[in-house]
């Protein structure tokens, strides 16, 4: 009779434990089914996006951005936008917290395809570098430069802009507040490749 028992229990345990399962199954299928119905970015939404934050953007000096373009990427001009690192990490603006793997690669890929056919390769940079995140509050060349020079970004030196630049790899860990000396090697290395792009001569 225990042994009857001992297996009745063992059965409604098993049965038990494959309805959780069956429920979480369900549940993260349709999570993912519902991000892949989500609206895909469009060439619609790229080009009213500029537009619009455009209106208030300050220039960006093109020594600036070329800067940026050393650090991140120096083949950016040489190839199709798409390709570029710069591009796909503007992209990651549309994306949801929390995508699933999968998902997140194939709408990474869509995002930057989108933004590639539709913003010349001046334009993703521009959009790029007035938002990209520099550690602490600071989004963008411009307020970087006034939160760490206390100027305006144009009023800056070659070796201010590759200082921020080299920022965006990673800016916890090259903050030049915190610590001055990995921000100088840092720097120092974007510098080499400005000149080895032939930004700098």
């Amino acid at each position: 009779m225990a042994r009857v028992c001992a297996a009745s229990c063992a059965i409604k345990l098993a049965v038990g434990w494959l309805v959780i399962l069956s429920c979480a199954t369900l549940a993260v299928s349709s999570a993912v089914a519902d991000e892949a119905t989500a609206p895909l970015l469009t060439a619609e939404t790229v080009r009213s996006d500029y537009k619009a934050l455009a209106k208030s953007w300050v220039p960006i000096p093109d020594m600036a951005l070329n800067a940026v373009v050393a650090a991140e990427d120096p083949a950016f001009f040489f190839g199709p936008a798409q390709n570029s690192t710069i591009t796909v990490q503007l992209g990651k603006r549309y994306i949801k917290a929390g995508m699933r793997t999968i998902l997140l690669k194939v709408t990474q890929y869509h995002n930057a395809t989108t933004l590639a056919r539709e913003l010349t390769h001046e334009e993703i940079l521009n959009w790029y570098a007035q938002e990209i995140y520099l550690g602490g509050v600071c989004y963008g060349l411009v307020d970087s430069a006034a939160e760490y020079f206390g100027r305006d970004v144009d009023a800056l030196e070659v070796q201010d802009y590759a200082l921020l630049a080299g920022l965006i790899r990673s800016p916890g860990r090259y903050d030049p507040v915190r610590t001055p000396d990995r921000a100088t090697e840092r720097r120092n290395q974007v510098i080499d490749e400005m000149l080895s792009a032939r930004f700098l001569t």
